[in-house]
């Protein structure tokens, strides 16, 4: 199996007739990584900043608490990430933060705010 393997590696693909089974060797292309990155960078990014004062907000303010947990995740990958930014996935309803000017977050305040591609 380990001289099939290494052979499916230098074809790119492997035929096992007495099976019924075709084996194909994972060689991303360029446009299947092309592809992949646009998937990622076409999300909405949620981008948060830390407020001292949370009266000068025009808006209203949200408790982490009241998120959901697939919100919080982003918050919180938001909040940790170095650019204070992260890819809101598909499936999460970012909404919340437009509707609402900031997140109240271990007795801080952040400002949110959704970009879209």
């Amino acid at each position: 199996m380990k001289r099939l393997l290494i052979i499916g590696l230098v074809l790119g693909s492997v035929g096992i007739v007495g099976g019924g089974l075709f084996v194909v060797g994972d060689n991303p292309t360029n446009s299947d990584r092309l592809e992949s990155e646009e998937k990622t960078t076409n999300r909405a990014l949620l981008h948060v900043e830390s407020v001292n004062n949370s009266e000068d907000l025009n808006g209203s303010v949200i408790e982490y608490a009241d998120l959901t947990t697939e919100q919080q995740a982003v918050f919180k990958q938001a909040v940790t990430d170095d650019d204070q930014q992260a890819a809101i996935p598909d499936d999460t309803y970012q909404s919340v933060w437009v509707d609402n000017t900031a997140v109240r977050y271990q007795n801080r305040t952040y400002r949110v705010l959704v970009s879209e591609p």
